[in-house]
């Protein structure tokens, strides 16, 4: 029975309010290990993945496997300089007066291509048929017996000036669009595309020391820039000139059929050094291998549905029972914490109170283990009050920190320092309550001894 300094009552209010701390480490285990409803972790980083795509990439992966012979002016003739014979052959057959074949131009080929475009809005289910086709992508060819010169900013300039001109680049460009693509389902299919190509010359017969490359912003040059009088004088005083034409093209031509597969959407997916998560291993296995797993409840749904939908099941958590009150899933990262400041603050309270009025000399026996005067007994306390709330705590948000708003990870945290550090608090006045136990030991066994000594005379 406890000393009067002390009532029974309130050691009975402390050791309850010290088990409801401990109901509430309890309720944090169960929900720290408790498995998700639905867990789309992975599934929402095969999306963002999906969604990253680029189809300017793929663009960029199947020109380079188009040779720039397929694209540029073949004379048929045997020159012995390769394609810069054939586009000096070219460019005289189309009567560009006198150019100068004492320099080799250098040229650039930029094929248009015909494809299947990626279904941006359209669902999961034409995702994946889209990045398992293995058509190969196909390239117009160019026919450069129906071509025509469109502009020769010379002869608009110098329309009798005959001086001699030397070739030194040549560019060959889908005409007003990179890209012609194709879907099965497309009611309007482009029959062809046509090119665009441009000659830049310097006047001279020979070669400069030092040759400035300005016709990258020409090429990219809106077309009527191209045909401002204004700019066409500038280039002319400065010796340059310019030559525009168009051609037709054939049919579109596979890209290759030396690999099956090669130049496909798949292909491309799997030898991507970032995008072949998206396939499983497996040439058959099915793409998005993650999204898969819930693939009745997002097949239908568009890509942006489906992390929307995702990511709102994310956040759903099962409803938790803390000290008896039915807390919602998504609450309960920030209500455990609150319950143990509500615990805790409440025991300290009580324990401030009792320490404080208690006077030294009292004499505590009460089935607690808070006033227990044995090491264990204090380790176990400390470990309830401290150690194992702290590493709960820590465990839950860790777990749950990617599930939940910004306002709520940050009011977890905050609250969980508060009710961690009101443990250490209540922890500590239970020392304090133990020290004055130890103190009325420690006279109560001198008072003995002397009892013994005295008997002992007698």
């Amino acid at each position: 029975m406890a000393d009067v300094s002390i009532s029974e009552e309130t050691l009975k209010t402390l050791r309850l309010t010290h088990l409801l701390g401990i109901g509430v480490a309890a309720t944090a285990l169960i929900v720290l290990f408790a498995p998700f409803q639905v867990d789309f972790t992975e599934a929402l980083k095969e999306a963002a993945l999906l969604k990253s795509l680029n189809i300017t990439e793929y663009e960029m992966y199947v020109r380079g496997m188009v040779a720039s012979p397929d694209v540029l002016p073949k004379s048929g003739i045997e020159t012995g300089r390769g394609a810069a014979g054939d586009i000096l052959l070219f460019m005289q057959g189309k009567k560009v007066c006198c150019i100068s074949t004492m320099w080799s131009p250098d040229w650039s080929a930029k094929a248009a291509l015909k494809y299947s475009p990626p279904p941006k809005n359209g669902s999961l289910e034409e995702w994946s048929r889209w990045m398992s086709s293995d058509t190969p992508a196909q390239f117009w060819t160019p026919d450069w017996t129906k071509s025509s010169v469109s502009m020769d900013t010379r002869w608009l300039e110098r329309p009798k000036d005959q001086e001699y001109r030397m070739l030194l680049f040549f560019s060959v460009e889908p005409d007003d669009v990179n890209v012609f693509s194709t879907r099965p389902s497309d009611s309007v299919v482009w029959p062809s595309s046509d090119y665009r190509f441009f000659a830049f010359f310097q006047d001279g017969m020979f070669p400069p020391k030092q040759i400035d490359v300005w016709w990258p912003e020409v090429i990219g040059m809106e077309d009527p820039k191209r045909w401002d009088p204004a700019w066409r004088q500038t280039i002319d005083k400065a010796g340059r000139s310019v030559v525009e034409g168009v051609v037709q093209s054939h049919d579109a031509t596979p890209l290759t059929t030396r690999n099956i597969g090669a130049g496909s959407v798949n292909l491309w997916l799997r030898t991507h050094p970032r995008l072949k998560d998206l396939l499983a291993p497996g040439r058959e296995a099915a793409p998005l291998p993650h999204l898969h797993e819930q693939w009745s409840l997002l097949s239908s749904r568009s890509l942006n549905e489906a992390i929307s939908y995702m990511q709102q099941q994310q956040q759903a958590f099962r409803d938790v029972a803390i000290l008896g009150v039915t807390v919602p899933g998504q609450l309960c990262v920030v209500a455990l914490p609150l319950a143990f400041m509500a615990a805790f603050g409440y025991l300290y309270l009580h324990l401030r109170m009792a320490v404080g009025t208690a006077p030294r000399g009292i004499a505590i026996s009460f089935p607690w283990i808070g006033v227990y005067d044995d090491r264990l007994s204090a380790f176990v306390t400390t470990l309830s009050l401290t150690v194992v709330p702290s590493l709960l705590l820590s465990g839950i948000f860790y777990r749950y920190w990617s599930r939940l708003g910004l306002l709520s990870a940050v009011s977890s945290a905050i609250l969980a320092v508060f009710a961690i550090s009101l443990g250490v608090f209540a922890d500590l006045k239970t020392r304090e309550l133990r020290c004055l136990t130890r103190a009325v030991a420690g006279v109560q066994k001198a008072s003995a001894q002397e009892e013994y000594n005295e008997s002992e005379v007698i």
